[in-house]
């Protein structure tokens, strides 16, 4: 039963990003395979099941910009719930970059030091990966990767010394934390070497984009911010997550150029 569930959420994942629901609350979990809130009354028969909706819950919001509710999800949990609940799958490196941008974001919007706090919590634990290396088993790995071409560059394990898999992540949550504290000089530096380590990692190269289109836009560099949201757009639309890409082309920046 938990293998059945924890396929429903993947597969409702995809249909949302795909946009194959026609459902404008594309953030939730709603939709022809499952309910996420009927999901969530049988948790209790399954231990593994909460904390699953939740990752694959941010994951979905994080890629539609929902970074509040991705905040809120968090602030609901203790810190490293997910390596307590479901130890050991690739997914918990994409969710602590997720979790890290979201609460930086968050930072950035209301000023509100609670948020820097958890983001520098999430960049310590990201920057310790990088430094030890982490050794993750292939606990749903293989289910990871049959997703197929929407989510092609599922995350291998990492053998080296450093994983690879981490070091485009940091690099982009340390250009937000850069940008976040003023030094924009710097973090234009790290967006742009986080857009090179994320070649070939469709989804994460196109969020490189996204995030540095936004933080160009900040310092009012609409030329180049509207060249990397293109970019961004480019590659969600070879992922096949179209709804995402109707997300970026509906913002008011970036109307005109899809007429």
């Amino acid at each position: 039963k938990k293998h059945l569930s924890w396929t429903q959420i993947t597969l409702q994942v995809i249909l949302n990003l795909l946009g194959a629901e026609g459902n404008p609350n594309t953030y939730r979990l709603v939709g022809e395979v499952m309910d996420e809130d009927q999901l969530m009354k049988n948790a209790a028969d399954i231990h593994i099941l909460k904390p699953a909706l939740n990752l694959f819950q941010i994951y979905t919001m994080f890629y539609f910009t929902e970074y509040k509710r991705v905040v809120d999800i968090i602030m609901e949990n203790e810190f490293g719930y997910f390596e307590k609940s479901i130890p050991g799958i690739s997914m918990l490196m994409v969710n602590a970059f997720q979790s890290a941008i979201s609460c930086i974001k968050m930072a950035s919007k209301t000023g509100r030091s609670k948020y820097k706090t958890m983001a520098k919590k999430f960049k310590m634990k990201m920057d310790g990966w990088v430094k030890k290396g982490v050794s993750t088993n292939s606990y749903m790995i293989g289910a990871w990767s049959a997703l197929g071409f929407l989510l092609s560059s599922a995350h291998s394990l990492a053998y080296d010394k450093q994983n690879p898999n981490v070091l485009q992540y940091q690099a982009l949550v340390d250009a937000e934390w850069l940008a976040l504290l003023g030094k924009n000089h710097e973090a234009k530096a790290k967006y742009e070497v986080a857009i090179l380590l994320a070649r070939g990692l469709i989804q994460d190269q196109a969020t490189a984009h996204v995030l540095y289109s936004d933080f160009l836009f900040s310092l009012g560099n609409s030329t180049e911010g509207v060249h990397h949201a293109c970019l961004a757009v480019e590659l969600f639309e070879e992922w096949g997550a179209m709804a995402v890409v109707d997300q970026l082309k509906e913002n008011k920046r970036l109307s005109t150029m899809f007429l």
